[in-house]
């Protein structure tokens, strides 16, 4: 029954990287080849706007900063003070911000387009961190890349002088990591993908096709919970 468990959630989480690499794709071809997943650029930028004097770029940063960090705060809210299942919110939370970017404005400011982003993808890292034991990111992929790197590398290069059954072992496992980040790596970019060849045909209305994989993981967690 646990193995059973283990596999939906494994499938959830890689169809939620999915719907990350999806709206990380739809944000770099909308608004300005600019990650909204992710607040390192932001915050790079809001130091950038400071120093060169502009306040209405440095206010809408800052912004950005503070959306995603309440995401953050959202999450630790519903987890510790409600009986909600914090993956199952996650998915509304992410539904309805995909609704309110197919209804922006093409014009509007890139930074404004983000934050509906800032926030949704911020609670949903934390609501899916992984699963083994294995901290994966679904919203971007700079981490589940090192993973796959470390991973081979101690494949490839042990250093503990295990031998036989011992070093059978330490490799299935290490290859059972490699082969769980690859999974998180390969559905991210699946979703980058296809945001781009949507993104071509309907523009900023494309985001509309991501609850396809919305949809796709409220079955994923269905079926889940009818055999915890």
């Amino acid at each position: 029954m646990k193995t059973k468990q283990q596999m939906y959630n494994r499938f959830l989480h890689h169809n939620m990287a999915i719907v990350g690499g999806f709206l990380a794709g739809y944000a770099v071809l909308i608004h300005s080849n600019f990650l909204g997943n992710a607040q390192t650029s932001n915050l790079i930028f809001f130091v950038f706007s400071i120093l060169k004097r502009d306040p209405l770029q440095a206010v809408l940063r800052f912004l950005g900063v503070l959306l995603y960090a309440s995401g953050g705060i959202a999450f630790v809210f519903v987890k510790n003070k409600t009986k909600y299942d914090v993956r199952a919110v996650s998915m509304i939370i992410t539904s309805l911000m995909i609704l309110i970017l197919g209804l922006m404005p093409a014009d509007i400011d890139f930074v404004i387009g983000l934050f509906p982003i800032f926030f949704a993808m911020a609670f949903q890292w934390n609501s899916f961190p992984g699963e083994y034991g294995y901290v994966s990111s679904t919203i971007f992929s700079t981490n589940n890349t090192r993973q796959v790197s470390l991973a081979l590398g101690e494949i490839l290069f042990p250093n503990d002088g295990k031998k036989g059954i011992e070093a059978k072992e330490r490799n299935r496992q290490y290859w059972h990591k490699a082969v769980f980040f690859m999974g998180s790596l390969l559905g991210f970019h699946i979703g980058v993908v296809v945001s781009y060849l949507l993104v071509q045909q309907f523009g900023i209305k494309a985001v509309w096709f991501d609850w396809i994989f919305i949809a796709t993981g409220i079955i994923l967690l269905i079926n889940e919970k009818k055999i915890c």
